[in-house]
């Protein structure tokens, strides 16, 4: 998924999108328990932004609950995924610059309409250019909040591509995704927080997908081996 459009995944030809490989020189490694707990606060920290931008946006108060992390070999990342068939809504950037990587927002669709009816103040009953761009938008706000937080903690300046939006089932979004990133660390980072706005639930899954370099430097500058 590249660029600001809408791809139809699960029940549509595949997404072409290219992503330029970087050299994989680090062997990859499973993450100790100190590197999750480090993960863990930076999460929770980057929920806090995510909260107050999407306040923000909508004009509400929101609240976002404390995130659950998972981390799982890339071979058997889609067990993370609860309703692989369930129809759902994601955005996709690029973290660039400072350390390279994916990063995934998927929501169930009907709740990324609720989003989008928060946004825009008015009912959302389809995906249209509007419903889109406001989506993409709330994603980038969303993901950026998470990316940025990773690089409060670690002094690396990361910056993030346009959002792209892609609607489909929930593990060939995923899928898609992983085919297209051709060099991918072993482990994949998995975040699951729920959002209430305006007095509705929305559960969100954050995915990040680094190369073996990048999640070695992010782990070294949060001053802890890897």
């Amino acid at each position: 998924m590249r660029g600001n459009g809408l791809c139809q995944v699960g029940h549509c030809p595949d997404n072409t999108g290219e992503v330029k490989p970087m050299s994989a020189a680090v062997e990859p490694r499973a993450p100790l328990p100190e590197h999750l707990d480090a993960l863990r606060e930076i999460a929770s920290m980057g929920a806090g932004h995510a909260a107050t931008a999407l306040s923000e946006l909508t004009g509400s108060a929101v609240e976002i609950d404390v995130p659950v992390i998972e981390v799982a070999p890339l071979a058997t990342v889609h067990l993370l995924v609860t309703e692989p068939e369930a129809c759902a809504a994601a955005i996709y950037v690029e973290v660039v610059d400072g350390a390279c990587a994916g990063a995934l927002l998927m929501l169930p669709a009907d709740q990324a309409q609720t989003l989008v009816q928060a946004m825009l103040g008015m009912p959302c009953e389809t995906f249209d250019e509007l419903a889109t761009s406001a989506l993409a938008e709330t994603g980038n706000v969303l993901i950026s909040s998470f990316v940025n937080a990773v690089g409060d903690a670690t002094g690396l300046t990361l910056a993030v591509t346009p959002p792209s939006v892609a609607l489909g089932m929930a593990g060939a979004i995923l899928e898609s995704v992983i085919a297209a990133s051709q060099s991918l660390d072993d482990q994949v980072l998995a975040i699951h927080t729920r959002l209430c706005v305006r007095g509705r639930s929305i559960d969100g899954s954050f995915w990040l997908l680094p190369d073996p370099e990048s999640l070695a430097l992010i782990v070294s500058a949060l001053g802890m081996p890897y």
